[in-house]
Parts: structure tokens; C-alpha cells; sequence
């Protein structure tokens, strides 16, 4: 689930399978609480190779398109080292326009069928 206060998303996951994956090994070690930051860039690439190179490590990547044809690309990396949490890095494009993650982006998904509304 995605809410926005602002400038600020805020996602909350639920593992709901026994399945190994990067929020139950969280949930294993601590019982929950905050998983990772995110970040949307710009440089995504860029970005990523200077985080390599200084040794942190890629603990998750992937990229979603979506029926709208928007694509993001994330990647979680292990900063825990560095500041005591997980980073992730984002960027978001539709039609080859950087888009950021925000509302309009959800409004653009309720209106491909890509997001589901859900009133709490």
C-alpha cells in the first residue's frame, strides 16, 4: 500500500508467504519496523556505479513496467553498514520521461488500471 503525506511516499509491505525474500529476513532478525529509504534519482546509472565502487553492495534490483508502459527501475543496497539501514534507488519513466514518484504518477496508474484505489 502507497500513501503520500507531501513530498514524502510511504509504503507498507506485508509478506504474506513463508517464501524467503528481502522484508522476511528483516522481519526474522528485528519483528518489523522500518525497512529500507528510498530515493528517486536522476542518474540512476550513475548513481548505482558510484555506490559500487565504493564497495556497497546490491542486495535487490529489479524493474516493473506497467500496463501504462511505465517503467521503474529500483535497486536495494546495503548501506546498513554505513547508515544503519537499507538504501534504495528509484527512477521512474514514461514514455522516456522521468516521472516522479508522487501522486500524479498514481493518478496516471487508477487511470491505466495499473493501481487500484483504496479508501482506509
Amino acid at each position: 500500500m502507497l500513501a503520500f503525506q507531501g513530498a514524502m511516499e510511504i509504503e507498507l509491505i506485508q509478506v504474506k508467504h513463508e517464501d524467503e525474500c528481502v522484508y522476511s529476513d528483516m522481519l526474522k532478525k528485528s519483528g518489523g519496523g522500518i525497512h529500507h529509504l528510498g530515493f528517486t534519482v536522476s542518474g540512476y546509472d550513475k548513481k548505482l556505479d558510484q555506490m559500487k565502487r565504493k564497495g556497497v553492495e546490491v542486495l535487490q534490483s529489479g524493474v516493473i513496467t506497467t500496463k501504462g508502459s511505465a517503467i521503474t527501475r529500483y535497486v536495494y543496497l546495503d548501506t546498513i553498514k554505513q547508515c544503519g539501514i537499507i538504501s534504495e534507488l528509484i527512477v521512474t519513466t514514461l514514455k522516456g520521461l522521468r516521472m516522479p514518484h508522487g501522486k500524479l504518477i498514481m493518478e496516471i496508474g487508477c487511470i491505466t488500471g495499473d493501481v487500484e484505489r483504496v479508501k482506509v
